[in-house]
């Protein structure tokens, strides 16, 4: 199998890397000064590599950047994104499009399965919904999965939120604070690359929520971040309010893997146990 990766340097398109090397996998990775360069040129890479599958993980994630900067945010996440079906279609090969469940918006309080209409509330979360319409449009072999609040992959990640935060505590004189407000479901990117490759096996195509199991509150999981590695201070749980924030981020991120179930998917291991199993992962290797 040939396997063309985008984002390849994230968390995770890391692990896609790591799998797919250790599957015996052929690998061809793009960066993103390829992605963004004239479509022949991206098509001669398509040509000589003759890719089968398509993991298309690169995106642009800084969502309150993206609000004040929304044609480069666009150009990012769509008109590639664009490019890549384009191809894809054109090569014959399988789309994996990842998106989030952000892009569901705030109408409801309860999770979100696949059949609920996105209505985004961010620049960044209408971008990834309009992408998925490119998707859907122009790929008829595709798979899109909205993933909840990854974790896990390259520790040296700038966007690494685990590691990141275990910086902040290591460096607390004192207590931190944490919104209570927010949910979603903190989600492991292992799991996220065994779903994909479970759903590639049986050639299963569409879209599909893939999140870990469980729901928590930003509090909850820095919270438990805090607790896996002994934090020796307090999370204090606060208001949305208290954050300055140019993004109206949706106050609920949660979602249920409602199609992946009846497929026969199922991630039956919390987040919680996830999340502890990467944090011992890294400072086991250390």
């Amino acid at each position: 199998m040939r396997v063309l990766i985008t984002g390849a340097n994230g968390l995770l398109g890391s692990e896609f890397v790591k799998y797919c090397s250790n599957s015996g996998f052929k690998i061809k990775t793009v960066s993103y000064n390829e992605l963004c360069k004239e479509y022949t040129y991206l098509s001669f890479i398509f040509e000589s590599f003759k890719p089968n599958i398509v993991l298309h993980c690169a995106a642009n994630t800084n969502v309150e950047w993206c609000e004040t900067n929304e044609l480069d945010c666009f150009r990012d996440n769509v008109l590639i994104t664009e490019k890549l079906c384009n191809l894809s279609y054109s090569y014959n090969c399988k789309l994996v499009f990842f998106s989030s469940t952000g892009i569901y918006g705030n109408e409801d309080h309860s999770p979100y399965t696949e059949f609920k209409l996105p209505n985004p509330t961010t620049v960044h979360h209408r971008s990834k919904f309009m992408a998925e319409k490119k998707v859907q449009s122009l790929v008829p072999n595709h798979l899109i999965l909205r993933v909840g609040w990854l974790f896990g992959g390259n520790p040296c990640s700038k966007k690494n939120f685990v590691i990141n935060r275990i910086n902040d505590f290591n460096h607390a004189a004192g207590d931190i604070s944490a919104n209570s407000e927010q949910y979603g479901c903190p989600t492991y990117v292992l799991d996220v690359v065994n779903v994909t490759f479970s759903l590639i096996k049986i050639s299963a195509s569409g879209l599909f929520n893939c999140v870990s199991l469980g729901f928590a509150s930003r509090f909850d999981y820095v919270n438990e971040i805090g607790k896996v590695i002994k934090f020796r201070h307090n999370v204090k749980p606060v208001s949305s309010s208290s954050f300055s924030r140019v993004a109206r981020v949706s106050n609920n991120e949660m979602a249920i893997n409602e199609k992946l179930n009846s497929y026969g998917i199922k991630l039956d291991v919390t987040w919680q146990v996830r999340l502890r199993e990467y944090i011992e992962s890294v400072y086991n290797k250390k």
